[in-house]
């Protein structure tokens, strides 16, 4: 990718993500269309949220490497991701014709968890509208920070139910995706404390 002008690099990353849910489809043939966009929102989803998640951490990289800034990269990916979550039950739903499965499930933890995509989806949403609203909500960040236990509970959805991420080597990848994501978080707060503290012993003038 590095041979290819900036301006293509971000369509080259997109082209490629999508090659690579549709060759895992078709490690398992889907049985019409509607299965196939079922499937494909859900991953797609998923990885373009990830991708939006682990940009945070690295926004300068993310300039130098696309030429793009942060912010413009991080809402490309994290509004595409949000708008496939939205889809795929949708889909799900119409091809079963069973609209009981957009409700979420809490007969049991081990039920909530395993349907752990409609809370996920829930917490983006949160998370997403506290960042367009970040000029009248004092504290946006705390409720943006939701994107972090949303990408977990959507991890564990997909590897307990998910037709193509609960088997292996995929399902290998997605914990180590989750695990990604903890650790920018964990990054994340790490740096917000050095900078409070650095801010703090700055002498009054």
């Amino acid at each position: 990718m590095a041979s290819l002008p900036k301006r293509f690099r971000l369509p080259f990353l997109t082209a490629v993500s999508c090659l690579a849910i549709a060759g895992i489809l078709a490690l398992r043939p889907p049985y019409n269309a509607l299965t196939a966009l079922t499937r494909a929102a859900g991953m797609l989803g998923y990885l373009f949220v990830f991708y939006a998640i682990v940009a945070s951490a690295f926004k300068k990289q993310v300039f130098r490497l696309l030429g793009i800034p942060f912010m413009k990269v991080h809402h490309t990916f994290a509004v595409s991701g949000l708008l496939l979550m939205t889809v795929h039950p949708l889909f799900m739903a119409a091809e079963l014709a069973d609209p009981g499965l957009l409700a979420p499930r809490l007969d049991s933890l081990e039920s909530f968890l395993t349907f752990g995509g409609h809370p996920a989806w829930a917490l983006f949403v949160i998370a997403a509208a506290a960042a367009m609203l970040s000029r009248r909500i004092p504290h946006w960040r705390a409720l943006h920070q939701l994107t972090y236990p949303a990408f977990l509970l959507g991890t564990v959805h997909a590897v307990k139910i998910g037709t193509d991420v609960g088997v292996s080597p995929f399902r290998e990848i997605a914990l180590a995706m989750a695990a990604i994501v903890v650790a920018v978080w964990i990054g994340q707060r790490i740096q917000n404390y050095r900078r409070k503290t650095r801010a703090e012993k700055r002498p009054v003038p």
